[in-house]
């Protein structure tokens, strides 16, 4: 699922979007797909319009924490964003305040999260802080959608997944070091707000997380790889289980996370093949796939030829 992801990279926090179960929690933390394998490797798409052949967008979908055995980039991604006039992302975490990021994750008021979560729920929290040597002290200050994706991240940093070795983070690196202008899907303050949505469910999603988020993070190795073949299918069965399909409120959540989103980032993808530039467009490759993900979204256009790299 998509969510924002506190990193701290350089000494600064910053995000990264990227489910209500820990599935989403850690796809966002990861990745956030649906369909079989890509024969070059990645997870790449080119795409064409019809009626302005002068137009391309090669659309790739991203892992947002990575272990340095990720690289070196297939060819054809290299190619792809060798050959590109712009790099677009979903966020450009470089220009984030982090006084302000860390404004948006603290509950504020004088309020703690103890008058949000239950007491066992605080209890289950505590317990895997501690496991961090993290007293409760350091964050009972945070919102329960904050305190759940910063511990996911150091779970994720335990098992050797590092934020600086995202694709996005990589490619971003590239082009700021070109000097050349890096595009934003959407906005800091729209993540914010997809976020601010998550309290509506606290107690739920953090609750659920909880129960699988070990076990979820140990299969990343696997999905990590699964990425480097192309291996959709893969990815479709971690995200879009039978469970988060029929429990209303994960459908709520993903609805949140990528549905809402997938259609606004498809209508930023179709303004760039309105213009004769070549763009390459990174996002969470969660948002790319399934009936309601971006690459479905541009083909019901009937308009735009989808080639799989």
């Amino acid at each position: 699922m998509p969510f924002i992801l506190i990193v701290f990279i350089r000494r600064m926090p910053y995000i990264y979007s990227m489910a209500t179960t820990s599935k989403i929690i850690l796809l966002f933390s990861l990745f956030i797909l649906s369909t079989s394998h890509c024969p070059g490797g990645g997870i790449l798409w080119e795409i064409n319009s019809k009626e302005n052949p002068k137009s391309k967008v090669y659309l790739l979908g991203s892992i947002h924490m990575a272990s340095e055995d990720l690289y070196p980039m297939p060819k054809q991604v290299s190619t792809a964003f060798s050959d590109s006039d712009y790099l677009a992302l979903e966020l450009d975490i470089s220009k984030i305040d982090p006084a302000e990021m860390k404004k948006k994750m603290m509950i504020g008021g004088g309020r703690n999260i103890d008058e949000l979560l239950s007491f066992e729920t605080i209890a289950k929290l505590d317990n895997e802080f501690l496991k961090f040597g993290l007293k409760k002290s350091v964050w009972e200050k945070f919102k329960p959608w904050a305190a759940l994706l910063t511990l996911s991240q150091l779970k994720l940093n335990a098992e050797g997944f590092r934020p600086d070795l995202g694709i996005d983070f990589h490619y971003l690196m590239e082009t700021i070091k070109d000097g050349q202008e890096v595009l934003e899907l959407e906005s800091f303050e729209l993540q914010m707000d997809m976020f601010a949505h998550l309290d509506l469910f606290s107690e739920q999603y953090i609750e659920y997380s909880l129960q699988s988020l070990d076990s979820d993070i140990k299969m990343v190795s696997s999905l990590i790889q699964a990425w480097k073949t192309g291996d959709t299918l893969t990815f479709s069965k971690f995200i879009w289980n039978e469970k988060n399909e029929k429990q209303e409120e994960n459908k709520k959540i993903l609805k949140i996370m990528l549905d809402d989103r997938n259609v606004a980032m498809a209508q930023k993808i179709e303004e760039y093949l309105t213009s004769d530039k070549t763009y390459f467009v990174i996002v969470g490759t969660g948002h790319l796939l399934g009936k309601a993900g971006i690459l479905q979204l541009l083909a019901n256009k009937q308009k735009y030829q989808l080639i799989k790299k």
